[in-house]
């Protein structure tokens, strides 16, 4: 799979080596640092830790990333969850607030911030992502400080659904300890939650990470969100 960034007919990819590389067109050699890279990312990895100078925006190709941010007695936020397809990596400050943790293997593309910004193309996805993510964040921001511990694991398993019907097999990009880390909950509510989508009928889950969306209708309804 291709990624978007490697699309635009500005840019050119090296496939040789490790890593896929990509620079502008015309520009000859490589320069020392590529304007566009792929990299596959094993599960648990860091693409950057909080604190990181902010220089690349990242486009995921394939697995899952989540987005950390821990206090200082440990404690954590996953904010985000990004899946493929979507850009990650923004931020107003010159160095990274949160960490980007691979939860499984991953490809993902890194795009030079200064050229990204410079490129048309680019900079109007950019500036739609970023919106995306604003729009994000202020459901999340409902979703924790008005949801009950049923819509909010609800909401959690209807981001996936994305208003399809039937029966639906989900992979979780994420074990229930790192739910109940995005979702401000415990994992034993968690599982209480999804012990009692289980019983209504409206999801199955098996051992491993794997969930089926018997009832999508039902699961949108349950959330408390206008969808």
């Amino acid at each position: 799979m291709d990624a978007n960034f490697l699309l635009l007919p500005e840019f050119e990819p090296d496939l040789s080596g490790p890593r896929r590389r990509a620079v502008p067109r015309g520009r000859g050699t490589l320069p020392d640092r590529p304007s566009v890279q792929m990299r596959r990312v094993a599960a648990r990895e860091h693409v950057f830790r909080e604190g990181d100078p902010a220089r690349e925006v990242y486009e995921l190709v394939q697995g899952a990333v989540l987005l950390i941010r821990t206090l200082r007695d440990g404690r954590r936020q996953i904010v985000d969850v990004v899946g493929p397809g979507r850009l990650f990596g923004f931020t107003a400050s010159a160095r990274h607030r949160c960490s980007a943790v691979v939860s499984s293997s991953s490809l993902v593309c890194g795009l030079d911030l200064a050229l990204a910004q410079r490129n048309p193309r680019v900079a109007e996805r950019l500036e739609r992502e970023m919106l995306g993510e604003i729009d994000r964040m202020r459901e999340l921001a409902l979703l924790l400080g008005r949801g009950s511990a049923l819509e909010r694991v609800a909401s959690f398993f209807a981001s996936m659904v994305d208003g399809r019907g039937g029966t639906i097999e989900i992979d979780l990009p994420m074990n229930r300890s790192e739910i109940a880390d995005h979702l401000g909950l415990t994992i034993e509510t968690v599982s209480r939650q999804i012990s009692w989508l289980r019983r209504e009928g409206i999801v199955e889950n098996d051992s491993g990470s794997r969930v089926f969306v018997l009832d999508p209708a039902r699961l949108v309804a349950l959330t408390g969100l206008a969808r």
